[in-house]
């Protein structure tokens, strides 16, 4: 796999600042004018609301990830499959644009998700066909040069597109360094359902269709500028698999006891033998 370093500049949250490149943090699914969604996408299931301004994805029973850069943390209400959560712990990865995050639901109990996303497994990511799937703005207007984002304010509803891995590198936005990879909005030359990203869609996920099912490759994360999905524009996306071993083991950490577990926890307290068990961004 190639890197190449990048640096995206980026003032808070609303902003970004360029030298080079303009790259505003990422918001939700733009679709060519000439293009219609992915039939075939991840289940709804799989993808989450991360407070009033982002997107999310499961990947345990109780966790999903996003990046850090829209802000919320303890607290935040994350909605999956129209329920709403409450994140109740986190866990960051040194000074990368990505945190996992762990859920309760209103009463205080742990989230019990069936489903859940699985994170991709190769090295093998430049030339991957990727369905971007996320919460947040969609087409306006088709213009000569690209395509405007629509006026919500809210990210409520989840919209799929599809684009091409062209390149990875090393991006760096405001205090973050992350790996991430890199797709452009094809004018002529796209992929079946060409997408992009727009406000709100960060945290967004990127799928591979593979024999194995739906893998997660990457989280959406940041575009080259606001209002407009202009031909050529490049959007960047966190790199999963650079930091899939840290994820699985934030996600091993993060893990609760079933209730199960719990209640024989309960009774060897009181004398059963037992034994314990523990660019800007969008």
């Amino acid at each position: 796999m190639s890197y190449r370093s990048t640096r995206v500049f980026g003032c808070g949250l609303l902003c970004a600042l360029a030298v080079a490149v303009f790259a505003p943090h990422a918001q939700t699914v733009v679709i060519h004018p000439d293009q219609t969604p992915p039939t075939e996408t991840p289940d709804a299931s799989l993808i989450a609301q991360w407070g009033n301004n982002a997107s999310a994805v499961v990947v345990g029973s109780a966790q999903v990830l996003t990046t850090r850069h829209q802000g919320g943390g303890i607290g935040t209400r994350v909605t999956v499959d129209g329920v709403d959560y409450i994140v109740s712990e986190l866990a960051e990865f040194g000074s990368a644009d990505l945190r996992l995050a762990t859920l309760r639901d209103l009463d205080g109990n742990i989230a019990r998700f069936d489903d859940y996303a699985t994170l991709y497994t190769s090295d093998n990511t430049v030339g991957q066909t990727v369905t971007l799937a996320g919460y947040g703005m969609g087409n306006g207007e088709a213009t000569p040069t690209g395509v405007t984002w629509d006026s919500v304010t809210t990210n409520d509803t989840l919209r799929y597109g599809a684009n091409h891995i062209d390149s990875a590198n090393v991006s760096s936005f405001g205090s973050f360094s992350t790996s991430t990879l890199l797709i452009d909005f094809d004018r002529f030359s796209g992929v079946p359902g060409e997408a992009a990203l727009a406000e709100m869609d960060s945290g967004s996920g990127w799928f591979v269709d593979t024999p194995d099912g739906w893998l997660l490759i990457g989280l959406g994360a940041y575009v080259s500028q606001f209002g407009l999905s202009a031909y050529g524009d490049v959007n960047w996306g966190i790199d999963l698999t650079v930091y899939r071993d840290q994820i699985d083991a934030a996600i091993a950490a993060q893990q609760i006891p079933e209730p199960t577990t719990v209640g024989l926890l309960g009774l060897g307290a009181v004398g059963l033998t037992r034994r314990r068990r523990t660019s800007n961004a969008i």
